[in-house]
């Protein structure tokens, strides 16, 4: 019978080409691993056994010397960036309704009025109406679709007069406004007319 060993004479402590068994004269056994704070694995003076490879542990360390998370602080290798993590989706959604909002403010509809009429003919109905024919046609989250419980805001129907430049106001009223997708909020819609002599109805979301 014969009495050479599995281990092919492999000297006690040898490790495999991959670093992962150790030869302990009998039998190949799992290489001892580290012990957390970097310790040897083999205490007795410091010293491996003959033959063995330094013990290897992640990135390719040898044992006693620190991990990179304790080195670098990141847990990130040498070279490594930290990728950088995007907007929440809250604040996507807040930045989305936001510039819907800044556009609101500049929806505006000409009207004119019918021959006979005067500004003291027009009531806040009436200018709401005109609001509403701005997003008739629109299926935007914000767009107006209805407006309800109208009270009047500033009221300048009996004495109007055409500023120099730009517009001035005719009739604003407050109520409630009924939103594509938000729902009910606050709304403004107001009549102005121009010094070129045009009537213009616009709508705002408000506080």
């Amino acid at each position: 019978m014969s009495t050479e060993n599995p281990g092919g004479g492999q000297p006690v402590g040898q490790l495999s080409p991959d670093g992962r068994w150790r030869w302990d004269g009998h039998n190949w056994v799992p290489a001892q691993q580290v012990p957390a704070g970097g310790q040897n694995p083999y205490p007795q003076g410091g010293q491996q056994p003959y033959g063995a490879q330094p013990q290897q542990q992640a990135y390719g360390q040898q044992y006693g010397q620190p991990q990179f998370q304790q080195q670098y602080g990141g847990g990130m290798p040498p070279g490594v960036v930290q990728p950088k993590k995007g907007l929440p989706t809250w604040a996507k959604v807040l930045i989305t309704l936001l510039l819907l909002f800044v556009g609101l403010i500049v929806l505006l509809t000409v009207v004119g009025l019918a021959a006979g009429e005067n500004y003291a003919d027009y009531s806040c109905e009436d200018v709401a109406e005109e609001a509403l024919s701005i997003d008739a046609d629109k299926t935007e989250p914000l767009a107006l679709k209805d407006v309800t419980d109208l009270e009047i805001a500033e009221d300048n129907r009996e004495d109007f007069s055409a500023p120099a430049s730009g517009r001035g106001v005719v009739l604003s009223c407050e109520g409630t406004g009924d939103w594509a997708e938000l729902g009910e909020a606050p709304v403004l819609v107001v009549l102005e007319a121009g010094d070129d002599g045009e009537e213009w109805v616009r709508y705002e979301m408000t506080d």
